[in-house]
């Protein structure tokens, strides 16, 4: 440890997607669903166990990013500032002493690469590189009172943007679309044209306490325009401020899936990115043999009951569970399989004009339970991704039908998925689109 830079910080402020009542199941917010107290409550014995994905309240973020405003997802510093830890032995000047110099994540490497005596290299093998944005640190770790060399820095976070300039800090009042309780409750702006900046000296001001726009309206008016000039260089217009929006901003797979793909089992969790997307409707079957004895277990699974779906057996009979934020679609054979070879099937259609779609399970050509499908199908299963697995589970189960790992007792010989629906005009790039259009 006496040769070994360590530097331990976090990501953002506190997070309030639980919003005003907390969220037995946090994948909720982002499919837009209410929550209440007595589904909460509902859920009591098992809040902060293994059947729960809970969120605390945003009366917890508050407390947690006391004595700054708002939170995770916006650009006042309840939401970007937090600890940087430093230790590096016998090469900090005072250790435990707070340095006061402005820092941001992207000084990181700089200060990682001048520990290490490297140069940043302007190409590598005859390419240009990006330029890096950000400097060392290692002048406040040697010298608390050392000159402030990272001067300006801009932030942009579903349209909630903000400027740091030499000291003071510039942040609008926008409010992003996509958490529910925000949407109805939060004060500030909903609409870009009528955004208002505020303006905060750090120097004398750690919480954004007091606001200096109408003292220093011409340094109010040179921080915004250094944040466009910013912002420009560094891609991020045109912005937007729905959650769901932001996906138009994601850079796509370099080989994405397609409407169809063809899994073998053997190997392991195929990543979400290589799975086709089934939201505009799909075909799923597996090829898969049993034995004489009534066959159990999974036949494969991605997510989990938070979110995710599952094609199972149980008792020999074909089951299919496709696990929503806001309930669990259930399909079930009502008989069991003979021993021999099948194709199990799964099919889905969105609905007409709005209406319900319908979802069937296919056990060879023959339909053997349909079910009406109020609502879309998510874009993505689960917030991190979880893998497709052929043959067994992992993890917490998409249904409680069957306990992971559950490995299949017959043979998968493979799954195929076939998504029509995914060469509809994407949610996504739809946003994309419209975000560019001239």
């Amino acid at each position: 440890m006496d040769n070994t830079l360590v530097m331990v910080f976090s990501d953002n402020g506190a997070s309030a997607e639980g919003g005003q009542q907390g969220s037995f199941n946090e994948h909720r917010f982002t499919a837009h669903v209410r929550e209440s107290v007595a589904e909460n409550l509902d859920h009591y014995d098992d809040w902060g166990g293994f059947s729960t994905y809970n969120h605390y309240s945003w009366a917890w973020a508050w407390a947690g990013n006391t004595p700054h405003k708002l939170w995770k997802r916006y650009t006042w510093l309840g939401g970007t500032r937090t600890p940087l830890i430093v230790h590096w032995g016998g090469r900090v000047a005072r250790p435990g002493q707070v340095r006061t110099q402005f820092a941001h994540a992207v000084d990181l490497m700089p200060t990682i690469m001048a520990a290490a005596g490297l140069d940043v290299p302007d190409t590598v093998d005859g390419v240009a590189q990006q330029a890096v944005d950000g400097v060392s640190l290692l002048a406040a770790l040697e010298n608390p009172g050392a000159p402030e060399l990272h001067h300006t820095q801009y932030f942009e976070m579903m349209g909630s943007r903000s400027i740091y300039h030499e000291g003071w800090k510039a942040t609008t009042n926008h409010i992003a679309a996509g958490v529910l309780d925000e949407e109805e409750l939060a004060v500030g702006s909903r609409d870009f044209d009528e955004d208002r900046w505020e303006l905060y000296d750090l120097s004398v001001d750690f919480s954004e306490a007091t606001d200096r726009a109408g003292d220093e309206p011409e340094r109010l008016h040179r921080m915004t325009a250094l944040w466009t000039s910013e912002a420009e260089r560094n891609h991020v217009l045109p912005i937007s401020d729905g959650l769901a929006d932001r996906f138009g901003g994601f850079i796509p797979p370099a080989w994405p899936a397609g409407p169809s793909r063809v899994y073998l089992p053997g190997g392991g969790a195929v990543n979400d990115e290589s799975l086709p997307l089934l939201w505009g409707g799909f075909r799923l079957s597996a090829d898969v043999e049993t034995g004489p004895e009534a066959a159990e277990g999974v036949v494969l699974a991605l997510g989990d009951w938070f979110g995710g779906y599952a094609l199972y057996v149980v008792a020999g009979a074909p089951r299919f569970t496709f696990a929503r934020a806001v309930d669990a679609l259930e399909l079930a054979a009502p008989s069991p399989l003979p021993a021999g070879r099948h194709e199990l099937g799964v099919f889905y259609e969105v609905g007409a004009g709005g209406g319900p779609g319908r979802m069937v399970l296919l056990v060879g050509p023959d339909a053997v339970h349909e079910i009406a499908v109020e609502g879309p199908l998510p874009l993505a299963m689960q917030h991190g991704g979880a893998g497709l697995r052929l043959g067994y589970d992992t993890g917490f189960p998409v249904s409680s039908s069957y306990a992971p790992p559950a490995p299949f007792t017959g043979t998968v010989h493979q799954v195929r998925i076939d998504a029509p629906g995914s060469l509809q005009p994407h949610p996504v790039d739809e946003v994309r689109a419209a975000l560019h259009a001239d």
